[in-house]
């Protein structure tokens, strides 16, 4: 029975190792993607800036 049970947590702690590992590279991927959207809306802001610059001119 004990066998068992060391057997049950081994798998328990390794499935829990693994939902760490993936929430890990889901902040990762979450941080990466943050990153383009706010260089993304930088550009369209240049975008638009010097299109109201050249409008005026």
């Amino acid at each position: 029975m004990a066998t068992v049970d060391n057997t049950v947590a081994q798998t328990i702690g390794a499935l829990v190792e693994g939902q760490r590992q993936m929430e890990a590279r889901l902040d990762r991927l979450e941080g990466k993607v943050d990153k383009l959207l706010w260089v993304n809306l930088g550009l369209f802001g240049a975008v638009i800036a010097a299109t109201i610059v050249a409008a005026i001119r």
